[in-house]
């Protein structure tokens, strides 16, 4: 797992120049904007970085380089645990970043206690930026980049179209308005959602393991 990780690492430092660009972009617009405008730089900042861990995946696939990786001495189950880890550093890096930035603009522009209000939202970015990678993954390891990214959003487009619907019928109604109910607590909602990540981020190693077992190249 460390020469895979060493290797993607060496990958997403060739794109320093791509992290300069958002930082620019994220501390401009944390300078022109209101006080607002911090959680908006969290959150994208955490997305965005999320999306571009997959970045190792496309040069992964570049000229047949899948074909060259699986004969290197290290196992499949060490190249996903590599894949996991290093979209859980580029997350965090990215999240942790827009957290230190907002905190710096917040505190100096407004109140200490303006920032605290606001804090409580920055893990929930975190966790369903993981649970967006986790839904990922898989796709990506089973279908390719290109498909892959298709698959995920699909699957995604299906759990919010459902929640919807759900929610709009006689059968889901009462159970979306109870749940509405219960996530009004602040505490039990970020339980809910760290228990709801820890699973399906179980689950999708899972299945990624069995994905890239039964793949060949």
């Amino acid at each position: 797992m460390r020469g895979h990780l060493i290797k993607d690492l060496k990958l997403l430092k060739n794109q320093r120049k791509f992290y300069l660009i958002v930082l620019l972009l994220a501390v401009l617009m944390l300078m022109s904007g209101s006080k607002g405008y911090g959680n908006f730089v969290t959150s994208y900042m955490t997305f965005l970085m999320s999306v571009y861990s997959f970045t190792t995946f496309s040069y992964d696939e570049y000229d047949n380089g899948m074909s060259f990786l699986m004969t290197l001495p290290a196992s499949r189950r060490a190249y996903v645990q590599a894949k996991y880890l290093i979209s859980g550093l580029t997350i965090f890096g990215g999240w942790l970043t827009a957290v230190i930035l907002r905190f710096a603009f917040v505190s100096t522009r407004f109140s200490l206690e303006e920032w605290v209000e606001d804090a409580g939202a920055d893990p929930i970015y975190l966790l369903i930026a993981w649970i967006f990678i986790a839904c990922s993954i898989p796709c990506l390891i089973k279908f390719g980049v290109e498909k892959g990214r298709t698959g995920a959003m699909l699957v995604i487009a299906v759990v919010i179209v459902a929640t919807y619907l759900l929610s709009k019928t006689g059968i889901g109604k009462p159970y979306v308005q109870l749940l509405g109910e219960l996530l009004q607590d602040g505490r039990f909602f970020m339980g809910i959602l760290t228990v709801a990540c820890i699973l399906i981020v179980g689950i999708s190693y899972l299945c990624s393991l069995k994905f890239i077992e039964e793949k060949e190249f």
